[in-house]
């Protein structure tokens, strides 16, 4: 099977000189190659003013807050145009890597595929900034792209009471028969915020990681009590 390639920006907004060199770069060979690319969006034009733009602010922002914040903006506009740009490219050339290779972005591997995702390990979970919420933190470093879902129990609640959960090593406590209920489905966010819980009620909260159809399995429980 062959490999394809792809468009990508290994440049991120808050880089500005790479960000400019990297615009420049697009440019020149969108216009060289014009007969591969013969419509880009945005055109070339519209992104010649915009990366001149962040070229001159950029020159203009030592010692000035003013156009360090002018050059601040405009970099994200230039970063916007060329995630476009890279789109663009991706649809014409098809993983087909010369002519990636003549856009001036570089050209990536398509990604392989990926395993099941490691168990995550929730580092601590403290009060939100509403009331009754609260905010998970998970151990890093975390796996880039994943995605995590969110389950509660609460501890004592109910009519027929779960014991709660016996210190670390007990061996007869199966966090699976807790009454767990789904908190949060598939968030494609690194800041995982519980809303609507129980004022004073003791909860388990355990977290789990997809990437895809692939799903790791719940992390160790974490008790918490909401305020």
């Amino acid at each position: 099977m062959k490999t394809k390639f792809f468009a990508v920006l290994h440049v991120t907004a808050k880089e500005f000189t790479k960000l400019a060199n990297l615009g420049n770069r697009v440019i020149s060979k969108l216009t060289e190659f014009v007969a591969v690319y013969a419509t880009p969006d945005p055109t070339v034009a519209d992104l010649t003013t915009e990366v001149n733009k962040l070229v001159t602010l950029n020159g203009q922002a030592k010692g000035s807050t003013q156009k360090k914040d002018e050059r601040d903006a405009q970099a994200i506009v230039v970063y916007d145009m060329l995630s476009e740009e890279v789109t663009y490219v991706n649809g014409i050339a098809k993983g087909d890597k010369v002519k990636v290779d003549k856009s001036g972005f570089d050209a990536d591997k398509e990604p392989e595929g990926h395993g099941i995702p490691p168990v995550p390990v929730i580092k601590k979970v403290v009060d939100g900034e509403v009331a009754h919420s609260a905010k998970i933190s998970l151990v890093g470093p975390l796996t880039k792209g994943l995605r995590y879902s969110v389950q509660v129990a609460l501890i004592g609640g109910g009519d027929t009471p779960p014991p709660p959960p016996p210190p670390p090593g007990g061996d007869d406590f199966d966090p699976d028969k807790l009454p767990w209920t789904s908190a949060l489905e598939s968030v494609n966010s690194l800041e995982l915020v519980l809303l609507n819980l129980k004022r004073g009620k003791d909860i388990a909260i355990r977290v789990r990681a997809e990437d895809g159809s692939k799903k790791s399995s719940w992390s160790d429980l974490y008790l918490f009590l909401p305020r």
